[in-house]
């Protein structure tokens, strides 16, 4: 719905409890209407259903908590990755030796710490090559095989 009609998208709520809008929230709704009672066993017909404000506060901060769980689309290091990024980060690396002429398979691939090469993301571009040379295995992978 976000993407045919270009609008944000909502779910209102006439469930006990929270965990519908919770799995809205985490398909996608942008909005939630939830009914709020003093009392859930006041007279009248949304109320047992209706969430009591003792309970909302803690209602709101799980919606939100879910929001921020799911992160964005974008995906960037955190301030905090930084520090760790380059320790943590691997590279492409041969498996075993492997000889002049031999075309490429991922059995013939490992990823490894550190990062000083091929990002393993770039291992389907050298599926089915035929290498130029001799390696040896754990010599790190070039974009020049």
């Amino acid at each position: 719905m976000k993407k045919k009609f270009n609008c944000r998208v909502g779910y209102s709520d006439h469930t006990v409890g929270d965990l519908a809008s919770i799995i809205a929230v985490t398909n996608g709704a942008d909005i939630i209407e939830k009914h709020i009672t003093l009392d859930n066993k006041m007279k009248g017909p949304d109320h047992n259903a209706s969430m009591e404000l003792k309970d909302f506060h803690s209602f709101v901060s799980k919606l939100k908590n879910v929001f921020i769980a799911q992160g964005k689309y974008e995906k960037k290091c955190q301030d905090e990755e930084f520090k760790t990024k380059k320790i943590s980060r691997k590279s492409l690396y041969f498996s075993r030796d492997l000889s002049k002429g031999l075309v490429l398979n991922k059995n013939d691939f490992i990823a490894l710490r550190p990062a000083k090469g091929v990002d393993p993301f770039y291992m389907k571009k050298l599926l089915n090559k035929k290498l130029s040379k001799n390696v040896k295995k754990f010599q790190i992978v070039t974009k020049k095989i």
